[in-house]
């Protein structure tokens, strides 16, 4: 195994996929492959380009390959290219490795500016809620990002430990795109895992922000369990998943009454969903995450009304945002997690994401005030506290 310099030499030469799941973090080995995907921009049937890579993981496993995996990212919709990449081998490493090297240098930034301007946001969120009165729309998740420029260059690294030191139980990752960009990210949400036979999906929607006071979390974690619009929010979601999912198993267990995870920043309605696939049904955990990408959580419902909102609402492609991050070996055996509380990294030059569900009774302040707590995921692994003058910047 590599000492830890080692590694984040790796990291930073973006010569590795990493990409860490409850305390262990994959790490790919060997010369990372990129896929090219031969798909149209504007279809949504992926199976053509499933099929391919299924046939690069055999051939891979045919020449002799240890483990070979097909590692990385897919975006939002059909108008972003996979970012994609096969590798003959992979290890897990433990998170404690990359958690325990040390004091991490907060990130000096010169400037951060708005690509969705709080005006532009809510006015989006007023427009969404006059869609829910005379369309058939029912919940349009909508997004909006920050560019942010450092005085010095930001190493992956850094980053990738700063988030896996703060997120301990999320699935950060770090993973490379093209023109030297690097996504990372910590993303509290398993959109879906397989071992074997068994799968699980754990699809979050209904969130509150964490406070530093545990009296009144402790307050805001019960709210969020009988809050109506949440809990409205979230049944789309769970609905979705255990529809789809239970196409494809025997016993799938769906609870009724969700629970709440918390996050540094956030609380969330969590449902946990798991089952056993049908041996008719032996789909790989990539096959399954298209089946199930993109659910209501980051897009919305209907799913075809809730893209045409989301197209003519925001004013920028979301790219990999929302999209999801993960692996898939020969044996179909995998983990894929939704792609959110991310951002793209380049040099000196940050873009960070932050989106909210919103649904008949949302409020557009409320909402705002929602993407700005999540943001605070990232911006907290920079060591950047959402000072006055950040404030007056429209950051909360």
């Amino acid at each position: 195994m590599m000492n830890i310099e080692a590694l984040l030499a790796e990291l930073d030469s973006s010569q590795s996929v990493f990409l860490s799941s409850k305390g262990q973090v994959l790490k790919t080995c060997g010369k990372l492959q990129p896929i090219t995907i031969d798909k149209s921009s504007d279809s949504k049937d992926e199976q053509i380009w499933l099929n391919q890579i299924d046939k690069v993981l055999k051939k891979l496993n045919d020449e002799g390959a240890p483990n070979p995996v097909v590692v990385g990212a897919i975006g939002f919709d059909g108008r972003s290219q996979p970012q994609l990449y096969s590798a003959e081998d992979y290890e897990i490493i433990s998170a404690k490795l990359f958690t325990q090297s040390g004091a991490l240098e907060n990130i000096e930034v010169e400037n951060i500016s708005q690509v969705t301007s709080k005006e532009k946001y809510t006015a989006s969120v007023k427009s969404a809620l006059d869609l829910f009165q005379y369309t058939p729309l029912k919940k349009v998740v909508l997004s909006r990002s920050i560019d942010i420029k450092t005085q010095t260059q930001v190493k992956a690294s850094q980053f990738f430990q700063s988030l896996l030191t703060q997120n301990p139980n999320a699935y950060v990752f770090s993973v490379p795109l093209l023109d030297d960009e690097t996504l990372l990210g910590a993303s509290p949400e398993l959109l879906i895992q397989r071992k074997g036979q068994n799968i699980v999906s754990n699809p979050l929607a209904g969130s509150a922000k964490r406070t530093e006071c545990e009296k009144s979390n402790y307050q805001l974690s019960e709210s969020l369990l009988s809050s109506s619009k949440d809990l409205y929010e979230h049944r789309f979601v769970v609905d979705a998943v255990s529809e789809t999912l239970n196409n494809f198993c025997d016993d799938l267990h769906t609870p009724e009454i969700p629970s709440v995870i918390a996050t540094p920043t956030m609380f969330h309605l969590s449902t946990e969903i798991s089952g056993q696939l049908t041996l008719e049904n032996n789909l790989s955990s990539l096959h399954l995450a298209y089946a199930l990408h993109p659910t209501p959580a980051i897009c919305g419902t209907p799913y075809q009304l809730a893209h045409q909102a989301i197209t003519l609402l925001e004013n920028y492609t979301r790219e990999m945002f929302s999209g999801m991050v993960g692996w898939v070996d020969n044996e179909g055996n995998g983990e894929w997690a939704v792609t959110i509380r991310c951002g793209k990294v380049s040099k000196d030059n940050m873009r960070l994401y932050a989106g909210a569900g919103i649904v008949e009774s949302s409020e557009p302040e409320a909402e705002w005030q929602e993407t700005s707590a999540k943001l605070g995921t990232m911006l907290n692994a920079f060591g950047l506290n959402l000072t006055p003058a950040l404030l007056a910047e429209g950051l909360a």
